[in-house]
């Protein structure tokens, strides 16, 4: 199928959106211009009052600040659906950035499990490879238990390891891959196919991190009847480009409108 959505963009709202032009208006025209008929609009979010983090890089990201884009949503959105989500963060250790009542007020959830990992791996004394790649799995499991998230944000993704992303990957399991996707499945959580996740598209592309790894990855969701949805991720107006070039990877895993999830079917 053609890549006709965007489950996951940033506005300026979020503290790492650097591009003041990237609201509402300018996304919704550009991505009308592109074919996309659904943008989600994922902004970052730490729910004041939920434990794990005092930085106020993340807390001042709180439900106010993020809602603002509510006012900023233009009368007329060129055809293209609008979504009012957010991404939240999963720390480890129990530690989610956003209330299961609070979930509600929201299209769409998004939860990232490797946010901050070099600090956590860091704090936990966590240094060999097959100890990253067990992590990344136990995270992807426990922050499906919370029933917050709808999709999960560029699963799996090792974050500040690229040097080795190809060794922690492919470390994994397929039978605890496959665990992972059943548990995402029968929740009906989604799973993000991420511009972030091939290397070739943010100039990652090395030998030691390559899109093959997260090819497998994916043929192994698929093979596991996961649900899926599109993402560029974008954190500018240039990057939702980006979306496109992930066809020729959705054309070889045989994604059809089936499997995405029911949010983004148009």
């Amino acid at each position: 199928m053609k890549i006709d959505h965007d489950g996951h963009m940033h506005t300026y709202l979020s503290f790492c959106c650097h591009d003041e032009k990237c609201i509402p208006t300018n996304i919704l025209k550009k991505a009308s211009q592109t074919g996309i008929k659904i943008v989600n609009f994922t902004d970052h979010l730490w729910e004041r009052g939920m434990p794990g983090t005092t930085e106020p890089y993340k807390t001042d990201q709180d439900i106010d600040h993020i809602m603002q884009i509510k006012k900023m949503m233009p009368k007329d959105t060129f055809g293209v659906k609008a979504l009012i989500s957010c991404e939240t963060d999963y720390l480890g250790d129990g530690h989610i950035g956003l209330s299961k009542e609070s979930a509600s007020m929201f299209d769409f959830v998004l939860a990232p499990t490797n946010h901050s990992l070099t600090d956590y791996y860091k704090d936990k004394g966590i240094t060999q490879t097959k100890d990253i790649s067990k992590n990344l799995l136990q995270r992807f499991r426990e922050v499906l238990t919370f029933d917050v998230a709808n999709g999960i944000a560029h699963p799996f993704l090792p974050l500040g390891y690229f040097d080795r992303g190809d060794e922690i990957l492919n470390s994994m399991e397929a039978s605890e891959l496959r665990e992972c996707f059943h548990m995402a499945r029968e929740k009906g959580v989604s799973i993000e196919l991420n511009t972030d996740t091939f290397a070739t598209n943010w100039n990652r592309n090395t030998d030691a991190f390559t899109n093959s790894s997260y090819m497998r990855i994916y043929h192994i969701a698929k093979e596991a009847n996961s649900l899926f949805h599109f993402a560029s991720d974008a954190h500018s107006i240039e990057d939702m480009d980006l979306l496109g070039k992930m066809q020729p990877f959705v054309d070889e895993l045989g994604i059809e409108k089936s499997d995405i999830h029911p949010t983004f079917r148009t």
